[in-house]
């Protein structure tokens, strides 16, 4: 599924870093990261959510977007700011995530990720 999430992105003229697990995502340099849009079923010990929130505590404007097929309680995902896709999607809902996730980053409080969008 992952990979082919990555190649219709790709095909949509996105960059796109494919990892197998939060500890692989964890070692990027999230520095040239502009979105992670992980499923929240992952291999390994840590799983989507506490993906997300790991990054909005190292990482608070580095949006989130995160996808899943199975139903989750609103309790897990009320105090992160991420944007949810659920499964199955369509491409245009991914990229509606995507712009949503993206413009809430440029109007952040954090005003370096934002400037570096306006470059």
């Amino acid at each position: 599924v992952a990979d082919a999430t990555g190649a219709l992105l790709q095909s949509l003229g996105v960059e796109v870093r494919l990892v197998t697990g939060a500890a692989a995502a964890i070692a990027c340099d999230l520095a040239e990261v502009d979105l992670v849009f992980s499923d929240v079923m992952m291999p390994g010990e840590m799983d989507g959510i506490e993906l997300a929130r790991w990054l909005a505590e190292r990482h608070p404007a580095l949006p989130v977007v995160l996808t899943s097929g199975y139903m989750l309680s609103p309790e897990r995902l009320q105090d992160l700011k991420v944007q949810f896709v659920r499964k199955p999607s369509s491409l245009g809902a991914i990229n509606d995530a995507f712009v949503t996730a993206l413009r809430k980053r440029n109007f952040s409080d954090d005003g370096r990720r934002g400037e570096r969008q306006r470059r």
